[in-house]
């Protein structure tokens, strides 16, 4: 979905569910099976709104100019979260 409409769809991969998990206490597991669910992709699509609306948009979309807003976010959970990838 991410790659229909990149403005609006956060890609949920390993990293970026460890970095919600971390962040949000939302329930995935580090296993091959993480948990994902409709219901958690919502929570995390919330999760990241809530946390662009605190940051601030236009602070925000500054960060890497021309890029979408949820891709700065996929890249940030990235390396958020892609610091123990053994776990």
């Amino acid at each position: 979905m991410h790659f229909i409409n990149p403005d609006l769809f956060l890609i949920i991969d390993r990293n970026a569910a460890r970095a919600f998990k971390d962040s949000h206490n939302i329930t995935y597991r580090n296993s091959t099976q993480p948990g994902y669910s409709a219901e958690k992709y919502v929570e995390c699509l919330e999760y990241a709104e809530q946390d662009i609306i605190t940051y601030g948009v236009n602070e925000f979309l500054s960060i890497e100019t021309g890029t979408p807003m949820c891709r700065i976010y996929d890249k940030l959970s990235f390396e958020t979260a892609g610091f123990n990838l053994n776990e």
